[in-house]
């Protein structure tokens, strides 16, 4: 009873750590598949994964925003105010006679610039019947991108994210190795064996290249849309100077009647509308949803995850057996701790004889707790670790 009960006595004078050189090697393992991965990123180009996503997550946070359905309102909002002033000028023709010099010209004149402004007034009522449903169409087009990507585009930034961070986060495991057993016991690679199961984001790929049929048609009718508005708030100006023109050597601002000055000045207002953010948003998310390429996006992820999967398998079997040594011998300093002091009380008290025979019994023991620490390094020594 006796011998048994000092066996454990020898273990009290250690500190509770696992052995220091099989946890170095196993620290410089996880390093190395960090350093592995950091190279296997670059080479397999997972940038580029990085960028198709990056594209679409600003596509689809611009599309959420609906920061430019404020200006095409305004810019509806101005065509419909100059449809209404055009309408009433053409009624009254005699507003559109010549000032000054060129009264006399009164006649005939007010019809002609009457016939050149219904010209400009029917653009501008056909373009106004267009823009009138131009707000649904675009909340159609921006609603579907938006309900398309809402729930697969966020994730596929989280996964992606979680596989650029991986090299990282293996350095930190690595640091987690210079502990004692409770750093040790702790390390879970739980979330680590997650972020590479990528089987997932292959439906997510299927899912928004399927998006293109329903979106491309909705953003092109958009993109149209506002591209004929530009061209005629570009061209308008020069239209309304010619309607209103005399002979080609007087400039229309000194023969024009009042009216002309208010055509003018709502033109400016239409001119104001600066379409070109919502030319560019339109043409960015026209660009994502056409050009998206799965094989672009997943070839590079599926390579990157095999890679890490088939470099990490070792390591981290060899870790797993750290954990279970570690807690072996966790356990058996505890037990020898508790026992410390009682047998502190009694050692005095054995014979010669006894103190002979717990000598060989410690040898024997400590034999035994060199092949609990050394199970971790030859597990590494066979994985090529050392």
């Amino acid at each position: 009873f006796w011998l048994k009960f000092t066996l454990l006595l020898f273990t009290s004078g250690t500190p509770a750590c696992p052995n220091r050189t099989a946890m170095d090697a196993l620290k410089k393992a996880f390093e190395e598949v960090s350093e592995a991965l950091e190279k296997k990123q670059a080479e397999c180009g997972l940038s580029g994964s990085n960028e198709v996503v990056a594209v679409l997550k600003s596509v689809q946070e611009k599309a959420a925003a609906k920061k430019d359905f404020p200006t095409v309102s305004k810019g509806i909002e101005s065509i419909l105010a100059l449809q209404e002033t055009l309408e009433k000028t053409i009624k009254r023709p005699s507003d559109l006679a010549p000032g000054g010099v060129f009264a006399c010209l009164a006649v005939g004149y007010g019809d002609k610039v009457a016939q050149k402004l219904n010209a400009l007034k029917c653009d501008a009522e056909n373009l106004g019947q267009e823009f009138g449903d131009l707000k649904t169409v675009m909340e159609r087009a921006f609603d579907g991108l938006v309900s398309s990507w809402g729930s697969v585009v966020p994730e596929l930034d989280k996964q992606l994210a979680e596989l650029l961070d991986l090299p990282k986060e293996l350095v930190k495991v690595a640091k987690q190795c210079e502990g004692g057993f409770d750093e040790i016991a702790n390390i879970d690679m739980g979330p680590i064996e997650r972020s590479l199961d990528v089987s997932p984001l292959g439906g997510i790929a299927s899912s928004i290249d399927g998006s293109k049929s329903t979106l491309s048609p909705a953003i092109k009718e958009v993109a149209e849309l506002i591209s004929k508005l530009s061209t005629f708030v570009k061209d308008s100006p020069k239209r309304v100077e010619d309607s209103f023109q005399v002979c080609s050597c007087i400039p229309t601002t000194a023969v024009a009647p009042p009216v002309y000055t208010t055509i003018m000045d709502e033109l400016k207002d239409l001119k104001n509308v600066n379409l070109s953010r919502t030319t560019t948003v339109l043409d960015e998310m026209s660009k994502a949803v056409e050009n998206f390429d799965v094989s672009k996006l997943l070839d590079p992820i599926n390579d990157y995850a095999e890679f890490a999967n088939k470099s990490l398998e070792k390591v981290t079997e060899a870790l797993e057996t750290a954990k279970k040594a570690a807690e072996a011998q966790q356990q058996l300093e505890q037990m020898g701790s508790r026992l410390h002091n009682f047998s502190e009380k009694i050692e005095s008290k054995l014979p010669d004889k006894v103190h002979a025979k717990i000598d060989k019994v410690e040898e024997k023991f400590h034999a035994k707790m060199d092949k609990v620490e050394d199970k971790v390094g030859g597990f590494l020594k066979e994985a090529k670790f050392w």
